[in-house]
């Protein structure tokens, strides 16, 4: 039995990929976002939206340095 390859030569685009990630982390809690803010209050709403802005980009650039190394640059 002749071992098949099942790497695929080519991917995405970055901006279908970006577009899809964006996708998955906005979700449902755009639908929640609202009530979140009004319980926590305004300002501590607003800090924990800037916090959590930065933890996923952070992720995205982990995600895009993890991209390269698998691609072998």
């Amino acid at each position: 039995m002749e071992k098949e390859n099942f790497t695929k030569k080519s991917g995405y685009h970055w901006f279908i990929a970006g577009f899809m990630l964006v996708g998955d982390i906005v979700g449902g809690g755009v639908i929640a976002l609202p009530t979140a803010i009004v319980q926590a209050g305004i300002i501590p709403g607003l800090i924990f939206i800037i916090i959590m802005t930065a933890v996923c980009i952070y992720t995205s650039y982990l995600l895009g340095e993890c991209w390269k190394l698998a691609e072998g640059h």
